[in-house]
């Protein structure tokens, strides 16, 4: 059995082999939540400023001009919004979600919401599952996040949790969500205006989710439009036509799903300012680790991994001893030995208030994520390749440093290790422009603008880092200087 959410005017119908759109012809606003065609349809329908319950049962009742009728996400359709006090109403689903499903609908941003020192922080439900999932909005100073919410155990589902994390969300606009799950096969997913959040087919462990049995829809900053809610998890393509042509895809760049143009340095690469071919321990003599890595050196290469690769304290850094100006082009080789894991490139790194990076006064660096977000130092950094075991994530991030701003998303440079297939990643730092790229695919184009999160970088250092679970090798990082 299935069910549909759409507001009233939303157009002609629409027929898949999991759903049918239910039309309706009056000019008032309409939720409906509809069963297949092999059953009598469910609806909740606002019929003369008062929300009728019809084959379901409104367990919250909503006062007539609680609420006001608003154009929808298309032309013709209708969403529904506050008028003063916070709006939540609920309704029992006339069939009881058993651990698979879907959950789709519209909400509309009054403005755009992007990470920023100014930012005011503020965290509001959109739509629960109540028992099984409640889906957010999470706008923070660092990011704005997207977020499904398992309900049930926190140590088993913390890490379960979909977290949608983008710089940032535009404003005034309608945007569609859709969250679709299958516990038993591990498998869920995040689909925003129809891009996915994580990588279609990619697996992880089963879980549990819980089973719903009922609905709530919120409406407090943000109007909403054409719930639905379905027993089965709606396909990309279902989720495509839900959509439409003029919001499909709308967010792909924010999302790390749209290709970037491609970048070189070739004419305007500089003198060589540092070179080493981590072929040797001699080679590396100067660089300094912070966290439980192994360094081993073979095959003209040096492989690292960590002492505790299921801890949460496992971590490591591996600091290049230079400082390099505020313009420069660094390159390296890598090979990811595993196919899980996750790699992070910090730069322009220097300790705060004008410390060495490696002051004895600063605080002690221990590989933890906190020491080199929200520490005593300032860093960029970029998550070049981004594959762990929970979240299967399809970006990477540039963020700043401290207070770990999201500046930008972008595809991610690797999306699975392969033993013996080696990655050239290239990193340049033009004052405020940062650019990067694996293999000649782009992966963060961006210009720091000094304000939204503080002051550009200059100079510092370049450290690479690993996740617990990584286990890579590196090769002749090279960096050179870039002509004016």
């Amino acid at each position: 059995m299935s069910f549909l959410c759409p507001w009233l005017g939303c157009g002609p119908n629409e027929m898949s082999a999991t759903y049918l759109r239910v039309r309706h012809a009056i000019g008032i606003a309409l939720l409906s939540l509809a069963t297949t065609a092999s059953a009598a349809p469910a609806r909740l329908t606002v019929e003369q400023g008062t929300l009728v319950a019809n084959g379901l049962t409104l367990t919250t009742p909503t006062p007539a001009g609680s609420y006001r009728v608003v154009e929808g996400p298309r032309s013709g359709s209708h969403g529904i919004e506050k008028v003063e006090a916070p709006l939540a109403f609920g309704a029992d689903l006339s069939s009881t979600l058993a651990g698979r499903g879907s959950l789709a609908f519209w909400f509309k941003t009054p403005v755009t919401y992007e990470s920023g020192k100014a930012v005011t922080p503020f965290n509001e439900k959109l739509i629960t599952l109540p028992g099984a999932l409640a889906v957010t909005l999470l706008v923070e100073k660092s990011s704005v996040t997207l977020g499904a919410m398992w309900e049930g155990k926190r140590e088993e589902l913390f890490e379960r949790h979909i977290r949608a994390i983008i710089p940032r969300l535009p404003g005034p606009a309608w945007h569609h969500i859709a969250v679709t799950w299958d516990g038993a096969k591990g498998e869920c997913n995040m689909f925003i205006n129809g891009t996915p959040f994580y990588v279609i087919g990619e697996k992880t462990a089963p879980f549990t989710i819980q089973p719903a049995a009922r609905i709530v829809v919120h409406s407090d900053r943000f109007p909403v439009a054409d719930v639905r809610v379905e027993d089965e998890p709606l396909s990309p393509e279902q989720i495509r036509s839900i959509v439409g042509a003029s919001h499909y895809g709308t967010l792909a760049g924010i999302l790390g799903a749209k290709e970037i143009a491609p970048i070189s340095v070739d004419a305007r690469r500089g003198p060589l300012l540092y070179e080493r071919t981590f072929a040797s321990e001699t080679d590396m003599r100067d660089w300094v680790l912070e966290g439980p890595g192994i360094l081993e050196f073979n095959g003209g290469a040096l492989r690292m991994r960590s002492k505790l690769p299921d801890g949460p304290l496992g971590h490591t850094v591996y600091w290049c001893p230079e400082v390099f100006p505020d313009r420069f082009a660094a390159e390296w080789e890598f090979e990811l030995l595993e196919p899980k894991g996750l790699c992070i490139v910090f730069f322009a790194a220097r300790g705060q208030q004008g410390k060495d990076l490696f002051d004895p006064t600063l605080a002690k660096r221990t590989g933890v994520f906190d020491h080199y977000i929200r520490g005593e130092i300032d860093t960029y950094h970029i998550s070049y390749f981004a594959n762990t075991p929970t979240v299967p994530r399809a970006m990477a991030n540039l963020r700043k440093n401290h207070g770990f701003f999201l500046l930008s998303n972008g595809p991610v440079g690797a999306t699975s290790g392969r033993a013996g297939e080696k990655h050239r990643a290239l990193l340049i730092k033009d004052g405020a422009h940062i650019q990067m790229s694996v293999d000649g695919r782009t992966i963060i184009d961006y210009i720091d603008d000094g304000q939204r999160a503080g002051p550009v970088w200059t100079e510092g250092r370049i450290g690479l880092r690993q996740m617990q679970w990584t286990d890579a090798r590196y090769r002749n990082f090279r960096v050179y200087t870039l002509k004016k």
